[in-house]
């Protein structure tokens, strides 16, 4: 039997235990609980994620703490050095076969890229997503990404930075061995952004249907429910607006993000009566009270899966969410759609749904049998054998 493999996840983030927890942390966790034959390490900064998450092991970089009042980007500068030396000083003990990055963001590949040059291991990141601008193309110059950034409210000097990070992050990875991305919108994006399409592997995200089907079939409690990051590109503008043109439709709102936009939205919330904004919750909190929604909204801007669309179907509840170009190629006709940015529609779709019980048990009998492919353990496999694959190829 060939022995596991050893394998270490960079996994750089700005969230806390607590505050929130993203799709590209929340993809390898569950891989790292699935997969019977990889032997995780996780590189993380402290206070930690996945030592909270994760039976395997986890490991600390130090950087110093935000309420040093030290700006975010010295701060990542400051781990990205002492990420390097803390793989330097693993490897020498344990020996990875791979060192991986849980996202392709610039201050986590960075160390590893240089990493895995000093100890001749293969390099590989997880693509998720990709910026978009407003016209719904990815997001390739630095004009492009600026201009991304500043649409979130960044301040100007925030999105020269991160823009410029952005740049520099696609010619990284250009320089990996191997890139394995969610679906085949999303490979094609970094493709036309110049990654050789040689590299980039699709590999599916995956749902944890045992886990999911305690919750379902609860008593419904509420007509609507979002569950995500509470940020401008997630629609948040846009399903406030929905509910706010539903007032007798009972909605709860569930995400974390920044405080400047979980204050902005509860703000917003507040003066809906029919809308209950919840913040953060722990995911036994949170997906009973989605399995007690008769609708699951989801109003994204750019998605490279939709990871949580597969949960709510898994739930059982059904999906209303925009035609983002990853999401109609994953889901297909388990979920309806309506046309990006068109608040209207969003409404019209939301409101006829909520009036025909029919509908709303055809459409979550559909999602149910729809995401059992996603079922984590087959997932697992299937990464398992591209990254076995991988495995003593040191040079790009």
């Amino acid at each position: 039997m060939a022995r596991k493999l050893r394998v270490l996840v960079f996994m750089y983030n700005t969230r806390r235990y607590g505050e929130s927890l993203g799709g590209a942390e929340r993809r390898i966790l569950q891989f790292s609980e699935f997969t019977s034959n990889v032997e995780i390490h996780f590189l993380e900064r402290d206070p930690a994620i996945a030592k909270f998450y994760s039976k395997q092991p986890s490991h600390t970089a130090w950087m110093p703490n935000s309420n040093l009042r030290v700006p975010a980007q010295f701060r990542a500068m400051i781990w990205s050095l002492t990420a390097l030396f803390s793989a330097l000083r693993l490897d020498r003990n344990l020996y990875f076969d791979i060192l991986i990055s849980h996202d392709p963001e610039f201050w986590n590949i960075l160390p590893l890229f240089f990493a895995s040059k000093l100890i001749c291991r293969p390099s590989v990141a997880y693509l998720h997503h990709t910026e978009r601008t407003s016209g719904n193309i990815p997001a390739k110059t630095f004009a492009d990404f600026y201009r991304y950034f500043k649409g979130l409210d960044y301040h100007t000097a925030s999105s020269f930075l991160s823009a410029v990070e952005k740049i520099l992050s696609i010619n990284l990875l250009k320089r990996f061995n191997m890139l394995l991305s969610v679906s085949r919108t999303t490979k094609q994006d970094f493709v036309d952004r110049g990654v050789p399409e040689s590299k980039v592997v699709v590999v599916d995200n995956g749902v944890d249907l045992t886990y999911f089907s305690a919750f379902r079939n609860r008593e419904k409690m509420f007509d609507i429910a979002y569950l995500g990051r509470i940020s401008p590109r997630k629609g948040l503008d846009d399903l406030i607006y929905a509910l706010g043109k539903t007032p007798n439709r009972k909605a709860i709102v569930i995400g974390g993000g920044t405080s400047r936009h979980v204050d902005h939205y509860r703000n917003l919330t507040r003066t809906l009566p029919n809308v209950e904004f919840a913040g953060y919750l722990p995911d036994d909190e949170a997906y009973p009270l989605i399995a007690s929604s008769r609708l699951f909204v989801f109003p994204s801007y750019e998605e490279g899966f939709g990871l949580v669309i597969g949960e709510a179907m898994a739930l059982g509840v059904p999906v209303v969410c925009y035609d983002v170009p990853a999401l109609v190629e994953v889901w297909g006709d388990a979920v309806r759609f309506v046309r990006t940015g068109d608040r209207q529609a969003l409404v019209e779709e939301v409101s006829s749904l909520l009036k025909d019980d029919e509908q709303l048990k055809e459409l979550s009998e559909k999602g149910l049998s729809f995401i059992a492919k996603y079922d984590w353990p087959n997932v697992a496999l299937r990464e398992t054998e591209v990254l076995r694959s991988l495995a003593g190829r040191g040079k790009p």
